[in-house]
């Protein structure tokens, strides 16, 4: 029973996306143009657009950044769900 209940945890825990993983799903979708992202977000339109020229850039990105990307996503998708 607790092995059956550890693989159930684990299977949901992979299922949910980190931060970075919405922000990149956010970007490289392209559900929404970058320059609503980068004023939804306050991160500069270039910033933005560095990320898809270069999306390892994201890994090193500051975690404020990572932040706001991932709440937008998060905000979207519930106002998705919501219709």
């Amino acid at each position: 029973m607790i092995l059956y209940a550890v693989i159930i945890h684990w299977r949901q825990r992979r299922i949910t996306m980190n931060d970075l993983q919405k922000a990149q799903s956010l970007i490289f979708n392209r559900k929404i143009r970058l320059k609503t992202i980068s004023q939804m977000t306050g991160i500069a339109y270039p910033t933005i657009r560095s990320y898809v020229v270069h999306p390892d850039k994201m890994r090193t990105a500051a975690w404020e950044r990572i932040n706001a990307l991932s709440l937008l996503y998060d905000k979207l998708n519930a106002s998705e769900n919501n219709n």
